[in-house]
């Protein structure tokens, strides 16, 4: 049986070599089918190739196209918008100016400072403090008219510069709008350990490319106020607009409604004060009058005011010219507004008025400000303070407690003789009442 398999076996293995024998192709077969595959392949990479120069043809004269469509809208905006036709369009990006005390963002578009925080304070919630609120409300820059257009500096796009910092470690940086062979350029500068941030703005070649009215630039600068405090209502009542004559008086707007003033005296400086936080707008030169405009948000909104400015800057652009200004942002702190000499930054503070302000502000100030240096507990302060004030006023007010105590001990002396003379004789009454006050000693008033 064994001997039987095994030749069946080989008798298969047999057939099945003869098979693969028998249908092995020859050479000439061979060859044809590697001519067919060798023209399949040479077909694939034609139609490769072919698709290859289609999408290369397509993408060029895409290419042409898309160049051809920009030249087209370039030559468009030039024609629509002459030098400007680079900068009517762009991307808003942000630089930040910093040091130990405030941190301003500046911004291209329109080259102005978006915001600014105080550093050393939050608001409610534990917030970065910011003088601006985050909205589009913001805006700072004049109109001017160009290629038979008006534009308002602050919807361009500016060139920014690199951040320079020099040897005083004053940070600056520029912005500058190209006009041919012409440029406006504002110059932001940031000192250490300062809570002022200068500004120069310089206008260089521009005599026959940019106009204003009256050879003069109306500087526009409007800003939304937030709620820094929970106490909103409150806050609100003693946040508003403020201005200074160049001769030295300070107007304050209303700080409970809306309210406008149309000024035509030089003025040194605006500011839109918080109850506790301000931001000043000083021109070195003055401004030549303005209009400011406030308004108040109701207690559903997260801001107290909205204020607006538009001020007189007397600059002419048919020559190169400059103007130098300066923006602070501090706080309402009396020595820290006072440091700033001769501006009466102090006047933001409500110190009441007449001898009452002066008090305020010569000594109940000084002396609490050395109270701070001893005692760290406020509300020790405060009634330390309460008490060299009752003690000074002592001597005032001696001699009205001691009638107040005589007239007290006389007062039974008094209704004996009111019991004894009547009522309808007014004149014998007030006659004794007074002779027992003169032997008494007693001044009935005070």
């Amino acid at each position: 049986m064994e001997k039987n398999s095994n030749i069946g076996l080989a008798l298969i293995f047999g057939i099945l070599v003869f098979f693969w024998w028998f249908n092995q192709p020859n050479q000439k077969e061979i060859e044809q089918r590697r001519r067919y595959f060798d023209s399949l392949e040479q077909v694939r990479q034609a139609q490769a190739d072919s698709v290859e120069n289609a999408v290369s043809q397509a993408a060029m004269a895409s290419d042409t196209a898309t160049l051809n469509g920009d030249s087209a809208r370039m030559a468009a905006l030039k024609q629509k918008f002459g030098l400007l036709s680079t900068s009517v369009s762009g991307s808003a990006k942000s630089t930040i100016l910093e040091n130990g005390l405030i941190r301003v963002e500046l911004t291209n578009l329109g080259g102005q400072i978006d915001n600014a925080e105080i550093k050393e304070y939050k608001s409610y919630g534990d917030k970065p403090l910011r003088i601006y609120s985050d909205d589009e409300q913001k805006k700072f820059g004049f109109a001017f008219v160009h290629n038979n257009r008006s534009y308002m500096t602050s919807e361009l796009y500016f060139e920014p510069s690199e951040i320079s910092i020099d040897k005083d470690s004053t940070q600056q940086i520029s912005y500058t709008l190209p006009m041919g062979d012409g440029r406006l350029v504002y110059k932001y500068s940031l000192a250490a350990n300062s809570y002022e941030v200068g500004l120069q703005i310089e206008a260089y070649n521009l005599q026959d490319k940019l106009t204003t009215q009256t050879n003069n630039i109306v500087l526009e600068w409007s800003a939304t106020i937030p709620a820094q405090e929970k106490g909103k209502k409150s806050e609100g009542m003693w946040s508003n607009l403020c201005y200074r004559y160049a001769d030295g008086d300070v107007e304050q707007m209303d700080a409970t409604g809306k309210d406008s003033e149309t000024e035509n005296m030089t003025l040194e400086w605006v500011a839109y004060k918080n109850q506790f936080f301000s931001a000043v707008f000083h021109a070195k030169d003055g401004f030549a009058g303005g209009t400011m405009e406030s308004s108040a948000y109701d207690n559903r909104s997260e801001n107290i005011k909205k204020l607006s400015s538009q001020l007189g800057v007397k600059f002419d652009f048919r020559t190169d010219s400059k103007a130098e200004f300066r923006f602070l942002f501090l706080p309402n702190y009396f020595y820290t507004l006072e440091s700033y000499e001769g501006m009466q930054l102090t006047e933001l503070l409500p110190l009441s008025w007449g001898i009452f302000r002066w008090i305020n502000e010569y000594f109940i100030i000084p002396v609490f400000k050395y109270l701070e240096t001893i005692f760290s507990n406020y509300g020790l302060i405060i009634l330390i303070l309460t008490l060299i004030i009752k003690a000074l006023i002592f001597p005032l007010t001696f001699s009205s407690f001691k009638s107040q105590a005589k007239m007290r001990v006389l007062k039974p002396q008094i209704d004996a003789i009111n019991e004894k003379i009547p009522a309808d004789k007014p004149m014998e009454r007030q006659q004794a009442t007074m002779a027992l006050y003169k032997k008494a000693g007693v001044n009935p008033m005070g």
